[in-house]
């Protein structure tokens, strides 16, 4: 994956296991309209951590952001960085 491309959101995890849902019933999968919600509701909550798996090996942390900063202002050459740390 390119890192200039966006990552999954939340959103997009969360509408794709609805997708998902709906596609199973329209193809006589029965489940019911409470099975239906849980799927929903435990997708939704999963989701975020996804997300956060996938960003979090895609950046830096706040503090070896603002030190290369400084560096940059310094003048002074600024190594690359070691994503997901």
């Amino acid at each position: 994956m390119n890192s200039n491309e966006p990552i999954f959101n939340a959103a997009m995890i969360t509408a794709g296991i609805g997708i998902v849902i709906d596609l199973l019933l329209s193809y006589g999968f029965v489940i019911t309209d409470n099975q239906q919600a849980a799927w929903r509701a435990a997708a939704a909550f999963v989701a975020p951590f996804i997300v956060w798996a996938i960003a979090r090996r895609k950046t830096v942390t706040v503090d070896k952001a603002n030190a290369a900063v400084t560096k940059a202002e310094q003048g002074k050459q600024v190594a690359p960085f070691n994503v997901g740390n």
